[in-house]
């Protein structure tokens, strides 16, 4: 009878062994690395394109769109500190131009012969992402001689990498 019953318990062990598993190595764990990247992005459009005529009109006010995925900077610079008469190097029509974006509380409000040096301003901790502002510019006084007059008005926007206000 003893060896029925230890023939019976070695058959039990041998059948239900594989389901009771005993190990000795309990702590493993699982490492997954995750990742990704976008890239960065600093883009502004006018609705007005890149070109504004000022014959017939002394004023012009634009939509800014800005598309920013991090802290930005803003710049603005003017070439000749107005609209300069091709043909007599003296004569410069200054103007003025402001910039607002609300979200970003910026006001940016300066005439073209302050700005023949770069203004920069930086959006602080904003990041502005899809943000809509206006862009104004009017002259200080009317284009009164005959010829051609020209600027170039350069509004630059890139990262801010660099975390300071204004």
């Amino acid at each position: 009878m003893r060896q029925f019953l230890l023939i019976n318990l070695s058959i039990i062990l041998l059948l239900t062994g594989p389901l009771i598993s005993i190990n000795t190595k309990a702590n493993e764990s699982l490492t997954i690395f995750l990742s990704g990247m976008i890239k960065d992005k600093c883009v502004i459009e006018s609705e007005f394109g890149k070109a504004l005529d000022f014959s017939q009109s002394i004023m012009y006010k634009t939509k800014l769109h800005v598309d920013c995925n991090q802290k930005m900077s803003l710049s603005i610079r003017s070439d000749f500190g107005g609209l300069k008469l091709q043909e007599q190097n003296n004569i410069i029509v200054d103007y003025n131009v402001k910039i607002e974006f609300n979200r970003l509380n910026l006001a940016i409000n300066k005439n073209a012969s302050e700005i023949i040096s770069e203004y920069k301003f930086n959006s602080g901790n904003i990041i502005p992402f899809k943000t809509d502002g206006t862009l104004s510019i009017s002259l200080l006084d009317s284009l009164k001689y005959s010829g051609e007059y020209i600027d170039t008005l350069h509004i630059d926007v890139y990262p801010n990498f660099v975390n300071n206000e204004n």
